[in-house]
């Protein structure tokens, strides 16, 4: 069956390549009843760097089990496939197939200009394993790959490689198009370690640059192109890079602890490189306030690699500060101005006396609740509605969540109930409660005054919070 194969491939090949026709198969129709032989289509064969990317369908009519698939270039074999794939046109076509015989496969393919054909191996009765179709790739274009573009204080990091089929073991220069400032011709000779994947290309490939950025805030385009002797045949890869001069960052947080105002977040300016910048924390009322980005920040460091990993800064305000609004500005090292990081405004102070360490802070006759870090500042702050001192003041902990919580009257719901009180007599941190049509017992604006039988509402968006942010055993102090 192999040598039918081949001997019917390399007939393909020969009429290819007298008349450079390409065969598409069997266009799956309207309705249809396949004979004995499978049917199907090789829809497109894409080249890719060594490879050869193939697309299509195959049915049999004997079988409803994925076909497998042979393929061929030049009349050699190449590799195997199967067309497994989600396909619903192919199966409203064949709906006794069911749905699964389109195929997506990737094989090895050398450089050059090759006659791919794809064959559907028959299954059951029948006598023929059917061409799907052939079709002519050109495999003998540059290629690459671009593995960083790095913002860096000088300008873009550019790493990667670049190699020419036709001449595997030759340098292969790629062009570099940066928005509308820097282009050229880049060299690609550092080592990279290609022979294995690629027989012959030598170690010499790999491109390692710094260039640098037009003076433009925002992001720019950067292209690297493969290239052969000096002109630019294939794109490598295209991106974006922010060229941007000007320091940028985020206010993170501003939470409130019993005594004072924690602000933190982060800044850098591409300016100063892995240096730290002067970060100015203004409090409605006038007041100004300094810190420095000295702290580490690994997510930062991630994201924008090129600057170190040190942009982090905290700063502690005085507790007259309490519900006023807080902003962060990044002061801007040379070029550019200052940037204005965000602002948020202060919660209420924790109250003194509530403890130490990580617990949620509910104050029965101020109807307010503080959910408390580790660190002692809450990380938020909001009105809720319960009762009338109850619970008393005491130490609790959470012992159990419910999502959907129901009362025993009227088909009332609670959703995200967070239980407190000790175990088996009903208290907790819950939404606000609806009828079972849906309506409401209080609207939000009247969260902060005395409406629950015992428990606590919240808004939906604090109950939420607080069912993610909980553990077993946190202690809920009332105060």
């Amino acid at each position: 069956m192999q040598r039918l194969i081949r001997q019917a491939t390399m007939l393909a090949f020969l009429a290819l390549a007298a008349t450079v026709l390409v065969t598409t198969g069997t266009v799956a129709p309207a309705s249809a009843a396949p004979g004995d032989n499978p049917v199907g289509a090789l829809e497109s064969a894409g080249p890719m760097p060594g490879e050869v990317r193939l697309t299509g369908w195959a049915v049999d009519a004997n079988s409803s089990a994925p076909l497998d698939l042979h393929v061929y270039a030049d009349g050699n074999f190449i590799g195997y496939g199967k067309a497994d794939e989600h396909r619903p046109d192919v199966a409203a076509s064949y709906p006794s197939a069911g749905p699964a015989h389109g195929f997506d496969v990737t094989l090895g393919l050398g450089p050059g200009r090759h006659v791919v054909c794809a064959f559907a191996i028959n299954t059951g009765p029948g006598d023929t394993n059917t061409q799907l179709g052939c079709m002519v790739v050109a495999n003998d274009t540059p290629f690459g790959w671009l593995d960083a573009a790095t913002r860096v204080a000088e300008g873009v990091h550019l790493q990667g490689w670049s190699l020419d089929p036709v001449a595997l073991g030759s340098e292969s220069p790629v062009y570099v198009a940066i928005g509308w400032g820097w282009s050229g011709i880049v060299a690609a000779n550092s080592p990279k370690g290609l022979d294995a994947a690629y027989p012959g290309a030598g170690p010499g490939h790999g491109f390692d640059v710094v260039l640098p950025l037009p003076a433009r805030e925002g992001p720019v385009p950067v292209c690297v192109y493969g290239t052969r002797a000096g002109h630019s045949l294939s794109t490598i890869a295209c991106t974006e890079v922010d060229a941007s001069t000007t320091p940028y960052g985020s206010l993170d947080t501003v939470r409130s602890g019993t005594d004072s105002i924690r602000v933190t977040g982060w800044a850098l300016d591409p300016d100063a490189g892995n240096g730290p910048i002067a970060v100015e924390i203004h409090t409605e009322g006038g007041a100004t306030y300094g810190a420095l980005t000295l702290l580490a920040r690994p997510d930062v460091a991630a994201a924008h690699p090129g600057f170190g990993g040190a942009h982090g800064f905290y700063i502690d305000l005085p507790a007259h500060h309490a519900g006023r609004m807080v902003c962060a500005y990044a002061v801007n090292v040379g070029p550019g101005g200052n940037r204005e990081l965000g602002c948020q405004r202060a919660g209420t102070l924790v109250p003194a006396g509530s403890g130490t360490g990580r617990r949620i802070v509910y104050a029965n006759l101020d109807q307010y609740v503080w959910l408390v870090g580790a660190d002692g500042f809450a990380d938020r702050s909001y009105l809720v509605s319960g009762r009338y001192q109850d619970p008393g003041p005491g130490v609790y902990q959470v012992y159990g969540f419910i999502r959907y919580a129901s009362s025993v009257t009227e088909g009332i719901t609670m959703d995200y109930f967070v239980a407190f009180h000790p175990a088996g007599v009903g208290y907790g941190f819950h939404a606000i409660p609806v009828y079972a049509d849906g309506t409401p017992l209080q609207s939000e604006s009247e969260l902060g005054s005395f409406r629950s039988a015992g428990c606590v509402r919240q808004a939906m968006g604090d109950a939420i919070y607080l069912w993610n942010w909980a553990q077993i055993g946190d202690p809920v102090v009332v105060v």
